[in-house]
């Protein structure tokens, strides 16, 4: 397998799933090449997505999914079972597969906006609409040659970029609307605050309020408790005496011992 290829699994299936927003599942599939967990469609409009927003060359990888998938096809011509599809012209209904697909994205993302904390709807209209995309493309496939061949893989990642694009957009107007984490001291306190993801530390003192990422996962250690909090909409209050330490992942908020933010902080104290 090509270079480029490791390099996509050195990324991590987490780091891929957060920032493309593509779900686990498919991203686990595409690294361990599972050309069957995934349909045509799917795969081939992934490793596009992969290719552009990690700058790699996984011509390698496509190669091999259009050889599979090609195999697929020629098993399933040679047993048709008892529907027989009539042999059509490929090019204009191709076309108009796209355009009708494209529209029923689109549909159904301004159908679900209004109910922004359903993401998971959102992915099931995806997944729904790409094999569905898939079934009246290979239906309408008459031949192979090279030209329909190409229009045809550049309509099916068309089909998944526009899907993901909406997904991901959908998944960040959440995030805007109800992730919001700020600390408001009711008097100077010094804090130390730690980004989980690339353990950077941050560390002073403040009288004034404080914003942090809120899509962000984060250790915090404050001087005393006399501190509000701001979590996705919601005040927070902590009766303690001496040092605070706080750990903020997925919205929520929690008080922690000093142990185990050592834990959490892979064995240190600070």
């Amino acid at each position: 397998m090509s270079e480029d290829y490791e390099k996509l699994k050195l990324i991590g299936i987490q780091r891929i799933h957060e920032e493309t927003h593509i779900s686990r599942e498919h991203v686990i599939a595409v690294v361990n090449s599972d050309f069957k967990t995934l349909n045509r469609v799917q795969f081939l409009g992934f490793i596009s997505i992969f290719e552009r927003e990690y700058s790699l060359d996984l011509s390698v990888l496509r190669e091999q999914a259009i050889a599979y998938y090609d195999e697929q096809k020629t098993l399933d011509d040679a047993n048709p079972g008892v529907f027989i599809v009539a042999k059509s012209n490929k090019k204009s209904p191709l076309i108009f597969i796209a355009i009708a697909v494209l529209i029923m994205i689109v549909f159904a993302f301004f159908s679900l906006n209004g109910n922004k904390s359903d993401v998971v709807e959102v992915q099931t209209v995806e997944h729904e609409i790409i094999v569905d995309a898939k079934k009246n493309i290979e239906a309408n496939e008459s031949d192979n040659n090279s030209t329909d061949t190409n229009q045809t893989l550049e309509v099916e990642e068309k089909v998944v970029e526009t899907a993901l694009v909406i997904e991901k957009n959908t998944v960040e107007q959440k995030s805007v609307v109800i992730e919001e984490f700020s600390i408001t001291p009711k008097s100077r306190v010094w804090i130390g605050y730690i980004d989980v993801e690339n353990n950077k530390k941050y560390q002073n003192t403040i009288k004034e309020k404080l914003t942090l990422k809120g899509q962000k996962e984060w250790l915090v250690i404050l001087g005393h408790s006399h501190v509000l909090f701001n979590v996705s909409g919601e005040e927070v209050e902590y009766k303690n005496a001496g040092n605070l330490y706080l750990h903020y992942k997925d919205g929520k908020l929690e008080r922690v011992s000093k142990n185990e933010f050592k834990t959490l902080n892979k064995g240190r104290q600070w």
